[in-house]
């Protein structure tokens, strides 16, 4: 059934209505959009705070076996230190890798962009 619209505060209310309608899609649309991107974020925040974590556990441990090389002599930690180092040598050739990756990603979609 099809309604009449007979004067113009029918149609100015009809008009908010679908204002008002629209007005609410869009704040449904933006909260589901806030809600997926939350659920999508909570991983990655979650791992950057447990390599944070990792991270000082790291630098604890390095800082502990320096100072006991220093204070007790290196024989006992020389093996520990070397195996240390080649960890983190191996970590930043890893690093380098990525850094070289995605640069050579982004110029390649920059030129695709510019074309």
């Amino acid at each position: 059934m099809e309604q009449i619209l007979s004067n113009s505060s029918d149609r100015s209310r009809m008009k908010n209505d679908e204002h008002f309608q629209f007005y609410t899609e869009i704040i449904e649309l933006i909260e589901r959009h806030e809600y997926v991107k939350l659920k999508i974020d909570a991983p990655y925040a979650a791992m950057r705070q447990a390599r944070k974590m990792q991270d000082a556990a790291c630098d604890i441990i390095i800082r502990t076996v320096n100072s006991r090389a220093v204070v007790e002599g290196q024989e006992d930690y020389i093996e520990f230190i070397r195996a240390m180092n080649r960890l983190i040598t191996d970590f930043k050739n890893i690093l380098k890798q990525r850094e070289g990756r995605n640069k050579a990603n982004r110029n390649k979609n920059q030129k695709n962009d510019n074309n």
